[in-house]
């Protein structure tokens, strides 16, 4: 069969990474909003600048203690 579809080993090649480009940038994806993974990431871009956590964008990250006789840590 895929001497039929495929005339060599190069074609096969050049036609697969062909459809595998379209299927992974250019096709809508149901679990990313039938976004087309392209503008799904561009979106998430955005917010890049954001920080992680809100604490580092000011400077000032909780201090976490361990209680005397406890092994789960406590915010102090």
């Amino acid at each position: 069969m895929l001497e039929t579809l495929f005339p060599s080993l190069s074609h096969a090649r050049t036609t697969l990474h062909a459809w595998r480009n379209d299927y992974n940038l250019n096709r809508p994806h149901s679990r990313l909003g039938w976004l087309p993974p392209t503008a799904y990431a561009d979106s998430l871009n955005q917010r890049r600048d954001l920080p992680l956590c809100p604490h580092s964008a000011i400077g000032n990250k909780p201090r976490i203690s361990l209680m005397k006789g406890s092994s789960a840590p406590s915010a102090a």
